[in-house]
């Protein structure tokens, strides 16, 4: 399960959570909109260990090598 960083697009608030899968909306808890994600800093895989050139935009990804 991944964990990412979300940003509201209405409000502003940024939290982070744990989610099922890639695609899964997440709501705002101040107003309820549907946030993105909010791709920042570096990406860790599951090992611990940095990946590099990794933007954590799963989606439009070959694969992490």
């Amino acid at each position: 399960m991944p964990l990412f960083d979300y940003k509201c697009p209405k409000c502003g608030v940024k939290m982070s959570k744990l989610v099922k899968v890639y695609d899964e909306l997440v709501l705002c808890p101040d107003c309820g909109e549907v946030m993105e994600k909010n791709f920042n800093g570096e990406v860790v895989g599951g090992l611990g260990k940095k990946i590099p050139h990794c933007t954590g935009d799963c989606k439009n990804c070959s694969g992490c090598h």
